[in-house]
């Protein structure tokens, strides 16, 4: 279960939060990372975490965080309805 996340966006800020209802006032787009934090340590005893990134959209449901770029918009709006939706910003070298 995931127990937080920060999200990084490409003009420096930093948003972070525990629950969906915190997910859903973040910025749209301009995701460059973001990081999940599960309610469980790993084996050396520090918290789970895993970081995402190049990711076409994020998205969270009231259970989950995903990102998600094999389907189109429409097919993973029809999939997970209710879910709110950020688009990642790709940085180019």
């Amino acid at each position: 279960m995931i127990a937080g996340w920060r999200v990084w966006y490409d003009d420096g800020r930093v948003k972070e939060g525990h629950t969906f209802a915190d997910w859903e006032p973040l910025p749209h787009d301009g995701v460059l990372y973001v990081k999940l934090y599960h309610d469980k340590d790993s084996r050396l005893g520090i918290p789970l975490a895993e970081k995402h990134n190049a990711v076409d959209y994020y998205f969270a449901t009231p259970s989950e965080i995903y990102g998600a770029s094999n389907d189109t918009f429409a097919e993973i709006k029809k999939r997970y309805p209710g879910a709110i939706f950020h688009e990642y910003t790709y940085l180019h070298e």
